[in-house]
């Protein structure tokens, strides 16, 4: 991070823990007051296990983040940007807490409306990742600023809001992170094709899919489609639907008082073996462990 930034950084942070005053230890995603802006916070080391990564535009505060995306792990730190431009469901983990960001949702809309003031040759410029990491020049980090500085100033949010937003998001799609914003931008690339495969999946993602319908919401072949996904997604659509499940799954055991069994039939397994098999492969630890777990840290927190 280049030393002119640090003063930027150090005021973010600062208010970004004056806005988490508010918000109790046990909230993770906390609330700005602004319209898809958001703050990110985990309190320590959390394990690598799928969760659920959102279009979004964000800038590391505090500790460290791997995301596993294909076959490599990419790692977020301090003043690094962090670019996420598909609904995604991948591993990740966090190595040094506590984890703070601050998050800025992508908005379609803004990027379809920006595409024709972006030059052709920058949309295939380089190498465009679904998870990015990128090192943010100065602009951005003053947009992110003027962004959180309406926190304080809700008279000027109607006005100011849309149009600091708009500049941020041609700012990161500028970026060297923002490759896959740009090629999003274009309603016909792989890229938007692929998106609407992962719609199709989260509104069936407890059900059968079959390869054959995904590639026909993308308008590809089979083949085509298959590796389009996966250079885009990170993982095969198969494996994206079953870490859908399983984080679903996570998440019932955790906030419900659902049996093992029903939440097993719930995210669309028909066998309770085969259910416990994955979910132990994927976190490590059988479905009731998950429950147990929960309830031991919710009494915890109790008792702090």
């Amino acid at each position: 991070m280049i030393r002119s930034m640090q003063p930027i950084l150090s005021y973010l942070s600062m208010q970004v823990q004056t806005l988490l005053q508010g918000h109790g230890p046990a909230v993770e995603f906390c609330p700005t007051g602004l319209e898809g802006v958001t703050i990110t916070r985990e309190p320590g080391t959390v394990p690598m296990r799928p969760v659920h990564l959102c279009p979004v535009m964000s800038l590391v505060l505090s500790g460290q983040k791997r995301i596993r995306y294909g076959d490599r792990d990419v790692l977020f730190g301090p003043g690094d940007l962090l670019v996420v431009s598909h609904d995604l469901y991948l591993p990740a983990a966090i190595g040094e807490g506590p984890f703070l960001s601050l998050d800025c949702a992508v908005d379609f809309p803004i990027l379809r409306a920006q595409q024709g003031e972006i030059e052709p040759h920058l949309l295939d410029r380089a190498r465009a990742d679904a998870v990015a990491r990128g090192t943010p020049e100065r602009d951005v980090l003053e947009g992110m600023r003027r962004i959180l500085d309406l926190a304080g100033h809700p008279e000027h949010r109607r006005v100011l809001l849309p149009l600091l937003k708009a500049e941020l998001h041609f700012r990161v799609q500028m970026a060297e992170a923002g490759g896959m914003l740009r090629n999003l931008s274009r309603a016909g690339s792989h890229a938007s094709r692929v998106t609407r495969a992962i719609a199709h999946i989260k509104a069936h993602w407890n059900e059968t899919i079959q390869m054959a319908e995904l590639a026909q919401c993308a308008a590809m072949g089979a083949s085509a489609f298959h590796a389009h996904f996966k250079a885009v997604a990170g993982t095969t659509p198969l494996q994206f639907q079953k870490s859908m499940r399983m984080y679903e799954a996570r998440r019932r055991l955790r906030e419900t008082q659902d049996g093992v069994a029903e939440i097993c039939r719930a995210v669309g397994y028909e066998s309770p073996t085969q259910f416990s098999r994955d979910y132990r492969r994927t976190f490590g630890h059988p479905p009731i462990s998950e429950r147990e777990d929960a309830a031991s840290e919710r009494a915890a927190l109790k008792s702090a």
